[in-house]
């Protein structure tokens, strides 16, 4: 079976569109069974191929990638790290919030940054409050500004509130209603 698992790897990784795609079903419906392999292949793979990796692995949900795809943070390719913050957001993995945290604080790319934000804030962990709270002061974005205060009322730390009031009253509307929505989330 792992011969064959292999073969489904091999093809989905091809350029060929259609053999990757049929690939990809197979190896979703094997599941658990195909982890191991894709997460052996995941290190040497083009960026290309990490990411229909790691879209596989996140169709499959299983915990034992996680570590591997916590590597894929480090990938200097925006949409590698948005795929796995993604992933990582979704398994609501506990080892995965310092990643994040520590990504977020140096990630240079505004579309990452967004991905990692939302993860957070589904991770639910105080410990990226503080960063969130700097990137919700800090950025110029308005983008990332209501998406890290979505992800603040989302963790529910009554020490963002502060934060997130003022924000009521910006001029964007997203950035308005997110903090509105973060404050009744908080109670307040």
């Amino acid at each position: 079976m792992v011969n064959n698992i292999q073969k489904l790897v091999e093809d989905l990784l091809q350029r060929d569109q259609q053999r990757s795609y049929y690939a990809s079903r197979e190896l979703i419906a094997r599941g658990r069974d195909s982890v191991d392999v894709l997460v052996s292949m995941l290190p040497t793979a083009t960026d290309q191929q990490r990411w229909r990796i790691i879209h596989v692995l996140s169709k499959i949900a299983d915990p034992r990638a996680i570590p591997a795809i916590i590597d894929c943070l480090h990938s200097s390719s925006p949409a590698i790290q948005a795929m796995a913050a993604q992933f990582l957001g979704e398994m609501q993995s506990d080892m995965a919030v310092e990643p994040l945290v520590q990504l977020l604080r140096t990630s240079p790319n505004n579309n990452s940054i967004v991905w990692i934000i939302q993860a957070l804030g589904k991770l639910r962990s105080s410990r990226a409050v503080e960063s969130l709270i700097y990137i919700v002061r800090t950025t110029e974005s308005e983008a990332i500004r209501y998406t890290a205060i979505e992800a603040l009322g989302m963790i529910g730390d009554p020490q963002a509130a502060c934060v997130i009031e003022p924000y009521v009253n910006h001029q964007s509307h997203h950035v308005r209603n997110r903090a509105e929505q973060a404050l009744r989330t908080l109670n307040l």
